[in-house]
């Protein structure tokens, strides 16, 4: 609750410059924004045949603006120290044929288009590339490069979050999660926290992609029982990029996770026309595979491993949620000192209008004994279908106790907690537009 009341302070009450500057980047994020309506359309259909084949295109976009209260000796672009501007973009063509009775068999192929500042502009990529099998009776089975059945069945407190995703969206693009001493020294390192309250295997949602495209998988849902599903995905190697990774491998492991188990079970039911409730249970298992150095210096890592139980309550226009997950020690080398990590989330959203939404989300985390608040207040509104613009202001506080990443190794390549009292603050502002057709 404190790193609630102090984004309350430092957004809403506070008299003093900070402020005034949060109002001053506000208006000029407004200004800008008024040129990112562009108009969009719904998924077409370009072929239909009379044995049920259809071909769809689509696509999605979003183009924003950001900027940042915060002290900090990094800029947010190379050459401005507090606006960047964003944009991403993925075009999808999607075939369909039900030609068997009640079996669906489809394909999509997803192309992607990135300029953010933390890869090369203009990084094009496949995106989303999958086949599946739909059955009425059997369930949905996938193979291909979409997200796991873990993420996909995530229901937590910034899971209802509008605009980027509140505490879990794109507040990390305009706020650095490092920063330096005086002396140019690392202070306090991103890497040492829970920065979102995500799972361990790389499968993040559209806007935080980075330049690789998810990694092959094959995916299973069972179809919904009074209520239940389950679902269930298997990564043979979270580093076998879909399009990009050369085959047969001619390298050693690389100390990332292989024969990894991703998935869960959701209940829902429609208490009635006015309430609604989800209860989901995910987790993720994997074999940490440890490089050539490390087997001949006796270095040894925790497996990944998580879990999260989260839940959603509708009753009318608002709906509130939040979660519990417990990742132990994943990941981590094991030496003294290292504590199980966890995160709780928080959130509600209110329905203004059919076409207007506000909510507010909250991530707490624990990760080698460093904590992490993260507060934001979103909204956005529905201008036309397929054209969405949205605001956010997150608030982040980050207290480093010790740290993990930047410390000395033995001669083994050892490493060890050291104890490391540095703090990162500051409040993020974001307004753009997500489109799609």
């Amino acid at each position: 609750m404190t790193g609630v009341c102090s984004a309350y302070r430092a957004i809403f009450l506070s008299k003093s410059k900070a402020r005034s500057v949060i109002l001053r980047r506000l208006s000029y994020l407004y200004m800008a924004s008024l040129f990112f309506t562009p108009a969009s359309y719904s998924d077409t259909i370009l072929y239909e045949s009379s044995s049920y084949n259809q071909v769809f295109i689509g696509g999605r976009a979003y183009i924003e603006a950001g900027s940042r209260v915060q002290n900090n000796t990094y800029s947010v672009t190379p050459n401005n120290d507090n606006i960047g501007f964003d944009s991403a973009s993925s075009v999808h063509l999607t075939v369909k044929n039900k030609a068997i009775q009640d079996t669906t068999i489809g394909l999509q192929l997803g192309f992607a288009t990135h300029t953010i500042s933390t890869s090369q502009a203009g990084s094009n990529y496949w995106d989303r590339t999958y086949i599946w099998v739909d059955n009425d009776k059997y369930g949905y089975l996938e193979y291909g490069t979409n997200a796991g059945a873990a993420h996909a069945m995530e229901t937590n407190g910034t899971s209802i979050a509008v605009a980027t995703g509140g505490a879990n969206g794109s507040w990390n693009k305009y706020f650095n999660t490092n920063t330096l001493t005086a002396s140019g020294a690392t202070a306090v390192n991103g890497s040492n926290f829970i920065i979102f309250p995500g799972l361990l295997f790389p499968d993040d949602d559209f806007q935080l992609l980075g330049t690789n495209e998810r990694a092959r998988k094959i995916t299973y849902y069972c179809p919904k029982f009074y209520g239940f599903q389950f679902g269930v995905t298997y990564i043979a190697d979270t580093v076998n990029y879909g399009s990009i990774s050369p085959m047969p491998n001619s390298s050693g492991p690389n100390r990332n996770p292989s024969n990894g188990v991703t998935g869960g079970i959701t209940w829902e039911k429609n208490i009635s026309d006015q309430e609604h409730i989800k209860l989901a249970l995910i987790g993720e298992y994997g074999r940490l595979d440890r490089s050539g150095l490390d087997k001949a210096n006796g270095r040894e890592y925790y497996n990944p491993r998580i879990f999260e139980l989260g839940a959603n309550y509708r009753y009318q226009k608002l709906t509130i949620g939040g979660s519990y997950s417990n990742q132990w020690k994943s990941d981590n080398q094991k030496i003294a000192g290292i504590q199980d990590a966890y995160f709780i989330t928080a959130g509600a959203k209110y329905d203004l209008t059919t076409r207007t939404r506000w909510s507010v989300s909250y991530l707490y985390s624990e990760n080698l004994r460093n904590i992490m608040n993260v507060v934001s207040l979103g909204g956005e509104h529905n201008l036309f279908d397929g054209c969405l613009p949205y605001i956010e202001a997150t608030y982040i506080n980050m207290k480093q106790s010790y740290n993990y990443v930047d410390v000395p190794y033995n001669a083994n390549g050892q490493a060890s907690l050291l104890q490391s009292n540095y703090s990162n603050s500051g409040i993020a502002l974001i307004i753009g537009t997500s489109l799609s057709f």
